[in-house]
């Protein structure tokens, strides 16, 4: 495909880049080409159907087009998602008043279409359930967040597995899910990318933990997590919004972040041993602006053996890659090798 302009009509750029940025995807894009075969009804899977709809209009043959590709409005194929997305706001969700942020509505939209395919395949999400896989006196707790899998569970979400040890005596294993990792890069010892996940995924003294009944009155606790799977797309959000007194304020610190991440063994719950884990960037997308509720989104977006694409709205242009990796990138969305 060739990335097409979408067009805005007023402080919707977060839903723009969201879409261009999934375009990018090409196990996702691949999963709803897949759908299209068993004919997505509009009314019971509208996301679904509008993802389907948008792929359509984008990927127009040349000689179809008669090599003109103007941009289109892909608000209006999802006006209705975007709908039920703003039902809780007090604006009206096409007034141009509000901003909403970009990996808020990015989570959004991949959780409407797995519950959607759920729904298409006859099952249905377990909200907020846990499971207690082993309990004994001698052994620790695990326990383990039920989540249902849909086609694209495997693409978006990641297991990660965090143990908790009050003194180092008892812990206990929680394994749950994560579509989205949100790195902290306020400290100062952040300067990349990596540096961030290291941070994530290290490990953590808390104060006051409780994780027993029989260790009342023990208030240390050691805590660390570590990735138990990884999805094929690997989404990072970088916490560039902080509330503060005198509300949201945006953090605008240089972050350097590869187009090849490899994921280190520290990390990882069960190390590998002789097998790099390799990460490709597929889609950057920027804020700008100094407030969450206001500002510009842009997207960089790459398609598999294309070039890199800046989508600014209507506007779709080359970009270099001195330009992609330009440290202060809001979302990263990176496919696994």
């Amino acid at each position: 495909m060739t990335p097409r302009g979408l067009k805005n009509p007023g402080k919707l750029s977060h839903v723009n880049v969201t879409l261009q940025a999934l375009l990018s995807c090409a196990p996702f894009v691949q999963v709803v080409c897949e759908l299209e075969k068993c004919h997505i009804q509009k009314d019971e899977h509208p996301t679904l159907h509008a993802f389907s709809s948008l792929i359509t209009k984008v990927d127009i043959p040349f000689y179809q087009s008669n090599g003109r590709r103007e941009p289109f409005s892909a608000i209006i194929i999802f006006k209705g998602i975007l709908r039920k997305y703003f039902a809780g706001l007090p604006q009206r969700p096409f007034d141009g008043r509000k901003n909403i942020d970009a990996q808020e509505f990015l989570a959004f939209m991949i959780n409407e279409m797995h519950e959607e395919l759920l729904k298409l395949r006859g099952s249905s999400s377990v909200q907020d359930n846990w499971e207690t896989i082993q309990r004994t006196n001698i052994s620790p707790a695990i326990w383990k967040k039920k989540f249902v899998p849909s086609e694209l569970s495997d693409i978006f979400w990641g297991q990660q597995r965090t143990i908790v040890e009050p003194n180092g005596i008892f812990f206990l294993l929680i394994v749950q899910p994560f579509l989205v990792l949100h790195l902290n890069i306020s400290p100062s010892s952040v300067h990349t990318i990596e540096d961030s996940l290291r941070l994530h995924f290290g490990t953590k003294n808390n104060e006051g933990c409780r994780s027993s009944k029989d260790y009342v009155g023990k208030n240390s606790s050691g805590k660390s997590t570590k990735i138990e799977k990884l999805p094929k797309i690997l989404i990072l959000h970088l916490m560039r919004f902080s509330f503060e007194n005198s509300g949201f304020v945006k953090l605008d610190k240089p972050v350097q972040f590869p187009s090849y991440l490899e994921m280190e063994n520290d990390l990882l719950a069960s190390p590998t041993q002789h097998q790099r884990i390799l990460y490709e960037l597929v889609a950057s997308v920027t804020h700008h602006g100094s407030k969450s509720s206001t500002g510009h989104y842009k997207a960089d977006i790459k398609y598999p053996e294309g070039p890199w694409m800046r989508c600014d709205d209507e506007k779709i242009a080359p970009v270099s890659s001195s330009d992609v990796f330009h440290d202060h990138a809001y979302i990263l969305l990176y496919e696994r090798l």
